[in-house]
């Protein structure tokens, strides 16, 4: 193999597969697996093939994939993994950034972060999506970071390190950034959309600081479309080979593949926990409306933002804010209520009169809705 840069696929891969021997060697548990490297990084992995991977990027992750597909490997090539892996992570560059209280690092895929002194907490949102490196388990929600272990984003849905000494060091590797803490300006509407059935919340709350994840994007536009029902009654296998964890969710997707509302990142491919942007979203309220990107009525990814303006869903200072902060379950709610006032596109009635008129929500909550 030639001696060059790895990819950051590559170094994410190896990494991760670093993490999972050591955990063999040692004979520990651990939540860095087979499937959770199928479902988080071998499959994203290639998808960005398709997209013209270098020479090299696809000769490491074909022979990362191969000895994963193995039923063992021995210790000699888990060193020689742990090894790579470094390497990679050393020569993506790094920079080192002094942080207040409250501000953020976090990254794409494959991201790398080292708190160097000061403290932080983690900010891990479904529990396995940042992985500590040196400790070969993943990072502990709400946790203190350790000073020195080597953080990966497992996950690309905003979680991270957060500072919580007045100053801190951190080390940012592998296109890992900087980011302002988001607080949440519309509570009022996930409570309101809550009542309704339509946003729930989990153990932790609302959690509107954090990304939605394409999952929880799929399930609230089930919700609008006042089909929840039928999803969670669902019994046809998704066509997404990914899917692991709660099952009801695995429903929710296989319905929504279904019905034509959802694609995967490739064709067997959903990536249930990766983040969901606002142009996904607004993709799916826009169709709960009626309005078809298939038929030409918007592009998912550009005039998304003008049509959802343009029906209601939100206000062009609502909209610019959204792109400067990054798009999080705070404006998931915020569209969500926005939809339910919005006329479908045939113009017959509003979206929360249609759901109103079947029994999903009652009249009084409709006419609650600022």
């Amino acid at each position: 193999m030639k001696k060059r840069e790895y990819g950051k696929a590559a170094a994410a891969l190896l990494a991760a597969m670093a993490v999972t021997a050591a955990a063999r060697a040692g004979g520990s548990d651990t939540l860095v697996t087979r499937a959770w490297l199928d479902q988080n990084l071998t499959g994203w992995a290639r998808a960005v093939q398709t997209q013209a991977l270098d020479g090299l990027e696809r000769e490491v992750l074909a022979a990362a994939e191969e000895k994963l597909a193995g039923q063992a490997m021995t210790q000699a090539q888990m060193d020689a993994l742990a090894r790579q892996a470094a390497a990679a992570m050393a020569s993506g560059g790094s920079r080192v950034v002094t942080l207040e209280r409250g501000q953020r690092v976090t990254g794409p895929l494959g991201g790398g972060m080292v708190l160097e002194s000061g403290t932080a907490a983690v900010d891990s949102f479904t529990g396995n999506d940042l992985i500590d490196i040196t400790a070969g388990s993943a990072a502990v929600p709400g946790a203190q970071a350790q000073a020195g272990s080597y953080y990966m984003v497992g996950i690309d849905n905003g979680c991270g390190l957060t500072v919580t000494s007045e100053t801190a060091t951190l080390r940012l590797l592998d296109g890992a950034f900087t980011k302002e803490s988001y607080r949440a300006q519309y509570e009022a509407a996930a409570r309101q959309l809550c009542e309704m059935g339509i946003f729930r919340g989990s153990d932790k709350g609302f959690e509107l600081e954090r990304a939605p994840t394409r999952q929880e994007a799929l399930i609230l536009l089930i919700r609008l479309l006042g089909e929840e029902e039928a999803a969670l009654a669902f019994d046809r296998p998704a066509p997404f080979a990914d899917l692991t964890g709660w099952s009801d969710g695995k429903r929710y997707v296989a319905y929504g593949a279904h019905m034509g509302y959802t694609n995967g990142v490739t064709a067997d491919t959903f990536n249930q926990y990766g983040a969901a942007d606002r142009h996904v979203y607004l993709t799916y309220v826009l169709r709960a409306l009626g309005y078809s990107d298939r038929a030409g009525d918007f592009v998912w990814n550009t005039t998304s933002d003008s049509l959802a303006v343009e029906v209601g869903l939100l206000t062009r200072a609502q909209l610019e804010e959204m792109k400067a902060s990054g798009f999080y379950r705070d404006h998931a709610a915020l569209i969500s209520r926005g939809a339910l006032r919005a006329r479908l596109k045939d113009g017959s009635m509003t979206l929360g009169e249609r759901l109103a008129m079947a029994g999903v929500i009652s009249w009084d909550d409709y006419y609650s809705l600022p």
